[in-house]
C-alpha cells in the first residue's frame, strides 16, 4: 500500500468519529497528493494558501497561519491552516530541512500513527523570520498568488488544478476577487 493510501486510511478512521471533518478530507488529500507527486519540498506557504482556499470553498471556516514551529529541538518558519483550532498541515511531510520528513497533520493528528502531533505550532524562538517569510508577509496575498512562476495563472492556476482533484470546479477570476485580500495570520 502506498504511503498516501496509509495516511488516507488513518484520516478516514479519524473522520469516522468526527463527522464535521469529512468535508475537509478531499481537499486536504488533493493538496497532499500534489505535494508528493510533484516533489514540492518546502512548499508550505503555497500549499497552505491553496488548502485555505479549497477548505473555504467547501464552506469550512479555515484560518491561514504563518509562524514558527518546533519539532524536538528544531525550530523552523512554516505555514499551516487551522479549522476550529485544529491544525491541517500537508507540507510538513516534505520539508526543506535536511533529514526532516514528518508525517502530515490532519485535524491535529499525525497521520502515521493516528495520535496527536508532537510538532508545536506557533512557537516563538525569538530569532525572527527568515527572508522568505518576511517577503511573503510584506506583499498582498493576491500578489503572492499571482507571482508563482511555474503556472501561467500563478498559484491561482495550481489551486484550480488541485481543486479538480477534490471535486471542485473553480473559476480563477472569481478566486482572485474573493481571496486576493486574504491575510496571513501570525501565531506565536
Amino acid at each position: 500500500m502506498e504511503q498516501i493510501d496509509i495516511w488516507l486510511n488513518t484520516a478516514n478512521n479519524l473522520t469516522a468519529t468526527l463527522s464535521n471533518e469529512k468535508q475537509s478530507i478531499k481537499s486536504y488529500f488533493a493538496v497532499l497528493k500534489h505535494i508528493h507527486r510533484n516533489q514540492w519540498h518546502g512548499a508550505c506557504h503555497a500549499t497552505s494558501a491553496i488548502l485555505h482556499i479549497l477548505l473555504s470553498e467547501k464552506n469550512e471556516l479555515s484560518t491561514l497561519y504563518i509562524g514558527e514551529c518546533k519539532y524536538e529541538s528544531i525550530v523552523f518558519d512554516h505555514s499551516w491552516v487551522e479549522v476550529n483550532g485544529q491544525v491541517y498541515d500537508a507540507a510538513i511531510s516534505n520539508t526543506l530541512i535536511q533529514n526532516l520528513s514528518l508525517p502530515p497533520v490532519f485535524c491535529s493528528t499525525n497521520l502515521n500513527d493516528g495520535k496527536n502531533t508532537i510538532t508545536s505550532y506557533g512557537v516563538s524562538s525569538g530569532q525572527g523570520y527568515d527572508s522568505d517569510v518576511a517577503e511573503i508577509k510584506n506583499i498582498p496575498f493576491g500578489e503572492y498568488m499571482d507571482n508563482f512562476p511555474n503556472n501561467k495563472n500563478g498559484l491561482w492556476g495550481v489551486t484550480k488544478d488541485i481543486a479538480s482533484l477534490a471535486g471542485l470546479n473553480l473559476n480563477i477570476r472569481r478566486l482572485k476577487e474573493k481571496y486576493s485580500n486574504t491575510e496571513w495570520n501570525e501565531k506565536a
